[in-house]
């Protein structure tokens, strides 16, 4: 008899899956379909208004500014006294004084000063037909008269043949120094005498400053200013003016609120004539945002709405918490597990499942925290054990016990510079045998090293010198004893052999870690020699020990192994050698001393 199973299980999961479907998708049918019906006309014309308004507010400070503009070119054109001085210039036939003629000029400087209004910045050029020109602003005359070579300008002159003034947008020619690409500018025909041609007077606003008009409306509404061709005028993107606006393609009626789609997205287009030389402001809000931004709701809608959820939300926040509260509480023990906090415990029990998962933690917590003491036990003996194999190669072949008897006999006898060589082999000898400090700091490890390099030379024909260049911050750093003794002994003994060298120890301390670099200017090694040697330290190779004429048997393998043991990864020696160049030795120690000397 073949039993057929339930498609749904009967599980936790399940309950929760349906409770969570009722609760949720009905309300939301019943909410789309009454926002649906009640609220999408009337958002749209609420929408609609509120762009309008704000296409009426612009306008009037566009058209403030603009009248400033106009006033200026108004004011040269039909300034009686102004048109006087300008004459004058016209008419200049050279013979006039020299005085004369520069006060003339101070004037009209002065008089064009002036017209600039407060809170507005406006470039006003005057060019006179026999190559003289003026402006408010620094600029020299034979670029104001070159203005009248730009592209822009050849329109004025057709647009001045049948019209009193010319407006228009153009790049930004004046003012180097302006952070706006494009000026806004009108162009007057100024006739100074019935016998000459007409000068002009331009006056050019930023086009940047409208920027500051288009930013007080609405956060995603976007104001256009195009003009009677359709052309953009100025937009907060500058890279769209001069180019045809995109608003009314394809529109029967441009002057009507209408839906247009503009680069795959839906706008809501306004548009307002200006009294400004038939241009146009054009409001664009993107559709989708400006629907679903609009709070002024039906009253019937936010009650129908708060009554459903409210009730739907009451529903299911029981059904959850009688049903997921034990695992609720089991999901936070184990996040706080997670955390690292292995002390806590769950204290669940029952005799359902989750009661049994309840005290399966608590158990498998048990035996965790067990396993990491048995582990850090273990691990502290094993770094102690290999420190302590490592120290133990450290022994000196010579031992002398009577050192400082002999050398205050020497010094009695007047012998200081073999006294010198006593003291210095009884400090290596002293640091040598010494097993109670693990670790020294850099100070006394370097003091040793020159004693040890004292011992050198007394045995050599030829010296070698000691060049010590540390860092004031890293004299008090403790480091593990005889960690820097065996580089300078293999640099003596592989690198400047039986000449006469240098060897240099630099320390410095780089993102709190200390760096000493021992280097020398002996023989080097060839690529494949330093190759080997780099595999040895990283424990690729084994370590080979052979019989030399070393003070205490450690190699820079030895010393690397030290480091990898007492600071991890994050400390190591790089080997950097080149042939008849010399070898650097730099060993990096992280700052975890403290760490290292309480697990030793």
């Amino acid at each position: 008899m073949i039993i057929k199973r339930p498609l749904i299980k009967p599980t936790i999961r399940t309950k929760l899956v349906l409770a969570a479907l009722v609760c949720m998708l009905v309300p939301m049918l019943i909410t789309m379909t009454s926002s649906e019906l009640l609220t999408k006309d009337m958002l749209r014309k609420n929408a609609e208004e509120n762009a309008r308004q704000s296409l009426r507010i612009v306008n009037e400070s566009v058209r403030t500014i603009f009248s400033n503009m106009m006033y200026v070119a108004n004011f040269i054109q039909f300034d009686s006294e102004l048109n006087t001085l300008l004459r004058e210039e016209l008419q200049d036939d050279k013979k006039t004084q020299a005085y004369d003629r520069y006060l003339r000029q101070i004037r009209l400087m002065r008089t064009l000063e002036t017209l600039s209004f407060s809170g507005e910045k406006l470039y006003i050029s005057i060019l006179l037909p026999n190559g003289k020109a003026y402006s408010n602003y620094p600029v020299s005359s034979d670029k104001l008269i070159a203005m009248q070579s730009e592209p822009w300008f050849r329109d004025v002159r057709s647009a001045l043949t049948t019209t009193r003034a010319w407006v228009g947008v153009h790049e930004n020619s004046m003012d180097s120094r302006s952070k706006s690409r494009y000026l806004i500018t009108t162009v007057r025909a100024l006739k100074l005498t019935t016998s000459s041609p007409s000068a002009y007077v331009v006056v050019s606003m930023e086009e940047s400053r409208l920027h500051k008009v288009w930013e007080q409306k609405a956060a995603d509404q976007q104001i256009i200013l195009t003009d009677r061709e359709g052309r953009v005028v100025s937009h907060l993107d500058v890279s769209q003016i001069g180019k045809p606006s995109k608003a009314y393609d394809g529109q029967a009626d441009p002057s009507a609120t209408s839906l247009v789609r503009i680069d795959r997205q839906d706008y809501l287009v306004t548009r307002m004539d200006m009294s400004f030389y038939n241009w146009s402001l054009t409001s664009l809000m993107p559709y989708k945002e400006t629907i679903g931004k609009f709070t002024d709701i039906s009253r019937n809608m936010l009650l129908v709405l708060i009554f459903f959820f409210s009730f739907f939300l009451v529903v299911l926040i029981l059904l959850i918490r009688q049903v997921t509260k034990p695992i609720h509480y089991l999901s936070s023990i184990v996040r706080k597990i997670n955390e690292g906090n292995l002390e806590i415990r769950s204290n669940v029990r029952g005799v359902d499942e989750i009661g049994a998962l309840g005290r399966a933690i608590d158990h498998m917590l048990d035996r965790i925290k067990d396993m990491i003491q048995k582990i850090k036990l273990e691990q502290q003996l094993k770094r102690k054990a290999e420190i302590a194999m490592l120290q133990a190669q450290i022994n000196p072949h010579f031992l002398f016990n009577i050192l400082n008897s002999i050398r205050m006999r020497v010094l009695l006898k007047g012998d200081d510079e073999n006294a010198d060589i006593i003291e210095s082999l009884s400090t290596v000898l002293r640091m040598t045998i010494d097993r109670n400090n693990a670790f020294v700091t850099l100070r006394e490890e370097v003091e040793v090293v020159r004693h040890y390099l004292e011992l050198l030379n007394f045995r050599r024909s030829q010296p070698i010198h000691l060049l010590i260049e540390l860092a004031q911050e890293t004299l008090l750093w403790e480091i593990p004893r005889l960690i820097i003794q065996p580089l300078i002994e293999n640099a003596c003994q592989h690198g400047i052999k039986q000449n006469s060298g240098t060897i240099t120890i630099v320390s410095r301390i780089v993102e709190d870690q200390l760096i000493i670099v021992v280097s020398d200017d002996g023989e080097g090694m060839d690529q494949e020699t330093l190759d080997a040697l780099k595999r040895r330290l990283d424990g690729i190779v084994p370590n080979v020990r052979k019989n030399g004429n070393k003070l205490n048997g450690i190699g820079l393998t030895n010393v690397a192994e030290r480091v990898r043991i007492i600071y991890g990864d994050r400390s190591g020696i790089e080997v950097k050698s080149r042939v008849g160049a010399g070898t650097e030795i730099t060993i990096t120690i992280a700052n975890l001393a403290e760490e290292a000397m309480d697990d030793v």
